[in-house]
C-alpha cells in the first residue's frame, strides 16, 4: 500500500517513522526515487528499551529537488518545506501531536 501511495503522489508526509537519526538512510535505500527530510523523537545518546516511537519525515520526488527548500523549526514534532511553483510558494507542514498530552500546548499556540 505504501509503495502505491508513493507512486501516486509527488510529496508525502510520514509520521511515526520510528527511525533514529542514524537510520534515516533506510528511507533512501527503500525509496531511491525520493529525497527526504527526517526528524526523530528518540535521542541517539539514550539506550532504548521497548518499541521505538515518534519520528516524522517529508518525502518528495527527486525531480522536485531544485524547487524544494527545507525550513528548520525548533520543534522536534514539526517540519516544513517550501515548494517554489509558477504560482508562488507552497508551504508543506508535517506536524505530529501525540494524543493526551499537554506538552504540545506551546507548539499549538505558536503555530495554529
Amino acid at each position: 500500500m505504501c509503495r502505491e501511495t508513493l507512486k501516486k503522489h509527488d510529496i508525502v508526509c510520514l509520521q511515526e517513522t520510528w527511525l533514529q537519526a542514524f537510520e534515516n538512510n533506510i528511507l533512501e535505500d527503500l525509496m531511491p526515487e525520493f529525497s527526504f527530510a527526517c526528524k526523530t523523537s528518540m535521542k541517539s545518546h539514550h539506550c532504548h528499551v521497548g518499541r521505538p516511537y515518534g519520528g516524522i519525515a517529508i518525502l518528495w520526488k527527486t525531480k522536485l529537488d531544485d524547487y524544494i527548500e527545507y525550513v528548520d523549526t525548533a520543534y522536534e514534532n514539526m517540519q516544513m518545506i517550501k515548494l517554489r511553483t509558477d504560482d508562488g510558494i507552497v508551504l508543506v507542514v508535517n506536524v505530529y501531536f501525540p494524543v493526551n498530552t499537554h506538552e504540545n500546548n506551546e507548539l499549538i499556540s505558536d503555530y495554529i
